[in-house]
């Protein structure tokens, strides 16, 4: 992503509840909190516990109604290298950040060509499901309830039918969160 406004000076924190009870806390630049959507960025440092590059960056992406959460990350040059989703559920969003639980099955969309489109439409997109063995396991362990395993077998077909679609909401709400801190930006400086 090119020409974006300073990031905001404020941090928030993104928290996944996971499924045997612990919680991970990340620190995000908090670009958009409403009731009903929250976008978050993180900027890798040199010495991240991810093993990112220093520079590349991740958006953040959830809404209280989705049954998905979504990181769109970008390399160091501003590339698009994928987008990786959560299937989630009980997503909170306040000022102090985004809280959700996790449940397990992830997803990577991944673009199919290197260049896209030149309109800047979304490109086609490969997926990849990710931690499915686990999911069993979880499953067959009765950690899961039949509505949770009910919400993560529909959201798994979103993923595999809809990529596109899901990429492009997530798409226009970073776009939506860049033009909020911009304005806001402007505001300041008038």
């Amino acid at each position: 992503m090119q020409d974006l406004p300073p990031a905001p000076n404020a941090r928030t924190q993104e928290c996944k509840e996971t499924i045997d009870g612990s919680t991970q806390c990340f620190e995000l630049e908090p670009w958009l909190i409403t009731s009903r959507c929250f976008v978050g960025r993180w900027r890798a440092e040199s010495d991240n516990p991810f093993g990112a590059l220093a520079g590349v960056t991740s958006w953040g992406v959830w809404w209280r109604t989705r049954p998905y959460g979504v990181y769109r990350i970008h390399d160091v040059d501003g590339a698009l290298l994928l987008y990786r989703l959560d299937v989630v559920k009980d997503v909170r969003i306040s000022v102090d950040g985004v809280r959700y639980s996790d449940l397990i099955v992830d997803a990577q969309f991944r673009p199919q060509d290197e260049t896209g489109p030149s309109d800047g439409s979304v490109r086609k997109l490969q997926v990849r499901l990710e931690d499915e063995e686990e999911l069993e396991s979880v499953v067959r362990d009765g950690l899961l309830s039949a509505a949770d395993l009910r919400r993560v077998r529909w959201t798994r077909e979103l993923f595999l039918r809809r990529p596109e679609r899901i990429a492009n909401r997530v798409d226009v709400a970073i776009e939506r969160a860049v033009a909020a801190v911009r304005a806001e930006k402007t505001g300041d400086e008038a």
